[in-house]
């Protein structure tokens, strides 16, 4: 796992509602991530979890989509493992991903309401094959 240089180059955006992993957490988090992604072929749902996403190695985010408000966060090498998502909206997503992702990871208990909560579940459960984690 690389030291991430995402915390030095990017501000949260209490706007957005962006408050981020400290590097220590997103180490340990990211080590359960990537022993989920011991398997050839799992892939990871980022569900606004962007600190999480960027401290990955290149190499495994290409197992990985970051599901996020934030259109900056698609610039550069990342544009293709992007989508946007706004968690008012968890429907609208294009059906090609539904039932293609093995792990999600989510900050919803972040969000402080029990419809948020509700509403990142419903995006959980559309992402998710039968058996997601």
């Amino acid at each position: 796992m690389q030291r991430s240089t995402f915390h030095s180059k990017t501000d949260e955006n209490g706007d957005l509602n962006q408050y981020w992993y400290s590097e220590k957490t997103c180490h340990v988090l990211c080590a359960a991530v990537k022993e989920s992604m011991s398997l050839k072929g799992t892939r990871v749902a980022f569900l606004s979890t962007p600190s999480l996403f960027f401290s990955l190695d290149e190499e495994d985010r290409e197992q990985c989509v970051l599901f996020d408000f934030d259109r900056s966060l698609s610039l550069g090498s990342c544009s293709n493992q992007f989508e946007f998502y706004d968690y008012n909206n968890p429907t609208n997503l294009d059906s090609k991903l539904h039932g293609k992702f093995d792990v999600s990871s989510s900050t919803c208990l972040l969000f402080v309401t029990a419809s948020s909560l509700h509403l990142c579940l419903i995006l959980s459960s559309i992402l998710s094959k039968g058996d997601c984690h």
